[in-house]
């Protein structure tokens, strides 16, 4: 998190003297709720979000279980399984996805990446070896 927070674009100033008022935040709630209650691809967009989230949380919520009754580990063990996750999503986010991004699309990424969930889904039910898992 400290290097992606080190990357990031110094912030710009506000401009005090624009005409513009400030935006309270149940302002940029409402706005947000209208602009994506009329624009469709803000729809797709949050289902495929919401289908990530649910298949995701499912993993996760098993995980547990998996550990302990499958594998027979303990709270170290389940805890270097559930830190891979992590380090799983640091590789891809700055190894692997800026490499894709150039060659796919963005509805094909999000779409191999729900299909990826899956295998690895059913990918834990079969497999009992804590390296792989992990």
């Amino acid at each position: 998190m400290i290097i992606v927070l080190s990357r990031l674009p110094p912030k710009s100033t506000i401009n005090e003297h624009s005409s513009l008022p400030p935006e309270n935040i149940v302002g940029a709630i409402r706005a947000q709720i209208r602009y994506v209650r009329y624009y469709q691809a803000a729809h797709v967009v949050i289902v495929h979000a919401g289908l990530f989230a649910i298949c995701g949380s499912s993993l996760l919520s098993l995980l547990p279980l998996l550990a302990k009754q499958e594998l027979g580990l303990d709270s170290v063990g389940f805890g270097l399984l559930r830190g891979s996750f992590g380090i799983g999503a640091i590789i891809s986010g700055i190894g692997i996805l800026p490499k894709i991004r150039s060659r796919a699309s963005s509805e094909s990424i999000i779409t191999s990446s729900i299909g990826l969930l899956a295998i690895v889904i059913f990918a834990i039910g079969y497999v009992q070896d804590f390296g792989i898992l992990a």
